[in-house]
């Protein structure tokens, strides 16, 4: 990727001899501070291309380019740009520069099948596949479970969990959308064709967006299930991709089901370097999880943070985006924390800038 001239005298050595708590991820890489016309680096086009893709999921599941140090290379999503950054599994730091010295790198294939491994390629699973729950479509099993029949298909609670991780771990995706996640997630059952014909569908989609927390609950599976997945989940969340992680905890805080357990696993993984492999919806859509959920977790919020205030994802926010995202850190933080200051700071700017985008192309397309 594009990489700035100026590093306003602050060097990768510098940055990575900092103390281990001192999460680097803001690149030295930035516009000159004395010159307002610098330009930040090309975005890739249309929120990224097949290519692209490609590239950010062999990168990030396949293979580990490991130096020295317990440095590890990895890719952030192609919404923005397919741009390489660092993260130590020994200090937890991440950088967007490469560490000093840039020491021989090796590649190391993930082989698949050997119990030893510990590392997995996203886009397989280990499940055995076996009895009536794999003989349905996801969009099958979804009619089954909502009509209450699933016992008397056969659909153990135990399996019906494994199928689900089994659904979002064989599965890439490219960004978070609620209209691909639909034909996967049977466990949830509004979407497009499940809505009852007799009834009007603008109906359903206020009980479920409202603040009737009863009727939402009522479209997902009962508090077995929930209880099965985590613990799943908690076992497996280095074989499941990010952004399909944020959608299956989106699951919970839809259906009111809190497992502390498991979100502070899934907080303590995504702080393992994870969070700038997610694109802006699930970023956003991840903070509000948690303080939706009153789940207090300084670290991944303190992270979250910094994240945010990285050029290139600050630039590409929308409201929507900046809203979860600030809502999420000061409600988490519940005081004005001197490291996030800035980022506060530029999520509202950028508010208002959306804002007033929004106002003046109403405003040319009526004429008023």
């Amino acid at each position: 990727s594009s990489r700035m001239e100026c590093t306003n005298g602050v060097t990768s050595t510098d940055r990575i001899s900092g103390k281990a708590h001192h999460y680097l991820f803001v690149s030295a890489d930035v516009p000159n501070e004395d010159d307002c016309t610098a330009a930040l680096p090309s975005m890739s086009l249309e929120g990224g291309s097949e290519e692209e893709f490609q590239a950010y999921w062999d990168w990030n599941s396949r293979t580990s380019r490991i130096l020295k140090d317990g440095w590890i290379e990895r890719m952030a999503h192609p919404q923005v740009n397919c741009e390489t950054y660092w993260y130590n599994h020994c200090t937890d730091e991440i950088t967007w520069e490469p560490p000093a010295g840039r020491p021989g790198v090796r590649k190391t294939f993930v082989s698949k099948g050997k119990k030893e491994d510990k590392t997995w390629c996203w886009g397989h699973s280990d499940f055995s596949q076996e009895g009536p729950v794999w003989t349905f479509t996801p969009p099958e099993l979804k009619s089954i479970m909502k009509e209450g029949h699933a016992g008397d298909f056969g659909l153990a609670t135990e399996e019906l969990a494994r199928r689900a991780c089994y659904e979002f771990e064989t599965w890439l995706p490219r960004v978070l959308s609620w209209h691909d996640y639909q034909y996967r997630c049977f466990w949830f059952y509004g979407g497009k064709d499940s809505a009852d014909k007799n009834k009007d569908s603008g109906a359903s989609a206020k009980s479920f967006f409202s603040a009737d927390a009863e009727a939402s609950r009522q479209l997902f599976a009962d508090e077995d299930f929930f209880e099965a997945c985590t613990r799943l989940l908690c076992k497996r969340l280095d074989r499941m991709h990010p952004i399909n992680l944020t959608y299956f905890v989106w699951t919970y805080v839809r259906a009111g089901v809190v497992h502390k357990e498991l979100l502070h696993a899934v907080a303590e993984h995504l702080c393992k370097g994870w969070l700038p492999t997610l694109d802006r919806c699930s970023l956003g859509t991840m903070l509000w999880n948690f303080s939706k959920l009153e789940f207090r977790h300084d670290r991944f919020f303190e992270l979250s943070a910094q994240v945010c205030i990285h050029a290139h994802i600050s630039r590409l926010g929308a409201g929507h985006f900046l809203q979860d995202c600030t809502g999420g850190i000061i409600w988490n933080l519940r005081a004005w924390h001197a490291r996030c200051h800035g980022c506060l700071k530029l999520t509202f700017l950028l508010l208002l800038v959306s804002l007033a985008t929004r106002i003046f192309f109403v405003c040319a397309c009526t004429g008023t």
